[in-house]
């Protein structure tokens, strides 16, 4: 039972008119050994993630301060072992999942 050999997150978010912005990102978990006795390795695995964001003030000046955004992680749906307790006893890591905000910036 270990941590990941490497851990990497990284994305990029772009600027759009009209408020508007859209980012990717990308998480590797590297290899990891599922038990102490270290004989049963964990693979690594490779996420996608991305998102939309629009700024309402930008089309509405009444709604200054007010967005929207929606988030999409795990977008291939892969499925992976997110890690273990030792062998036999590991558990899955997160399916796809949207989640879709409402915020106010004050």
């Amino acid at each position: 039972m270990s941590h990941p050999t490497a851990w990497l997150h990284s994305g990029v978010t772009i600027q759009f008119d009209y408020g508007l912005s859209a980012g990717a990102g990308v998480r590797y978990i590297g290899k990891q050994w599922a038990d102490n006795e270290n004989t049963t390795r964990v693979p690594s695995v490779t996420l996608f993630d991305a998102s939309v964001r629009a700024d309402l003030g930008a089309w509405n000046s009444s709604l200054k301060g007010a967005w929207v955004q929606v988030n999409a992680n795990n977008l291939t749906d892969r499925t992976y072992v997110a890690g273990c307790y030792g062998t036999g006893f590991c558990y899955w890591g997160a399916e796809r999942s949207v989640m879709a905000t409402v915020g106010y910036d004050f």
